[in-house]
């Protein structure tokens, strides 16, 4: 019965990643990567490709990232929007809530099992 509740427990942490969301940024590239250095950035280019580019940097008027495990090299004149992911608090704060929720509640069935098991 533990174990399932550690299982548990550990899906429901995983989830945490999701409380986020890309969300399209009101400046550049450049300025973007520049001044926030995010871990990656979403990119939509003229030819209408979608690309996530990880550890983004700027170099000679490009935007370098590694996508699927290649360098990979995104002219600024060819991007049409960039994204970062962007943390959704009330979202987050309803999985901490059910987080504690739940094992406020394994934690009294756990009791309640216990006292049962002593009262017999």
């Amino acid at each position: 019965m533990r174990a399932k509740q550690i299982l548990s427990l550990i899906v429901m942490v995983s989830y945490l990643a999701g409380c986020a969301e890309w969300q399209v940024q009101p400046v550049t590239p450049k300025h973007l990567v520049e001044a926030e250095q995010p871990s990656k950035v979403r990119v939509e280019t003229t030819q209408k490709e979608e690309l996530v580019l990880h550890q983004p940097f700027i170099c000679d008027d490009a935007l370098w990232g590694v996508v699927s495990g290649e360098s990979t090299r995104i002219p600024l004149d060819e991007i049409v929007q960039v994204e970062k992911r962007a943390a959704l608090p009330g979202n987050t704060t309803l999985l901490v809530v059910g987080i504690v929720a739940y094992l406020a509640l394994g934690i009294a069935y756990h009791n309640a099992i216990a006292t049962s098991r002593l009262g017999s």
